[in-house]
């Protein structure tokens, strides 16, 4: 096993190009991976709409009961707001802010722009996993021992049947 060091890990200071095309031509624009700070304040943005209330209830009140509360206009908003400061904090330029993106930028370099971020800050790849993870609905069916041993116990009777009458073929 190796042993981590900075030296080893760029983080922040990783470096690459995005790419936009503006009418025929392609122009790049150099992005990072974000801090955990940033990225926590990122999802702080994105989740500014949406309320927990969280209340006792019972008799001795000791179970608890949670209510969320969202109107999706605001969500939805949230979530623009969210893209654009992961996008603002992304980029190396500093002429780069939340307000010169929003005016300047078309919506699709936007959304590509975040989703590369967001990939090379390591969550994109976590979203992946529990997409995957929670669209997998159906449990695998699994077959019993028992029934394994039987399909087994079979295909060696049938191999060996073959054998056997291969070598008397040969015979």
């Amino acid at each position: 096993m190796n042993k981590l060091t900075t030296a080893l890990l760029a983080g922040k200071k990783y470096r690459e190009f995005y790419e936009i095309r503006v009418d025929e031509e392609i122009y790049q624009i150099e992005i990072r991976p974000l801090t955990h700070i940033e990225k926590a304040e990122v999802q702080a943005v994105e989740t500014a709409s949406i309320k927990m209330n969280s209340k006792n209830v019972g008799t001795s009140d000791r179970m608890s009961s949670q209510e969320m509360e969202m109107n999706t206009a605001d969500v939805i908003r949230d979530s623009a707001k969210a893209e654009l400061k992961a996008v603002a904090l992304g980029t190396v330029d500093p002429e780069w802010t939340e307000d010169m993106i929003d005016q300047l930028w078309k919506a699709e370099w936007i959304e590509g722009a975040y989703n590369r971020i967001l990939e090379i800050s390591g969550v994109a790849n976590k979203k992946k996993q529990e997409s995957t993870s929670s669209t997998q609905t159906e449990p695998q069916e699994q077959t019993p021992k028992v029934e394994q041993q039987e399909s087994t116990t079979q295909t060696e009777q049938t191999e060996q049947s073959e054998q056997n009458l291969n070598s008397f073929r040969q015979e």
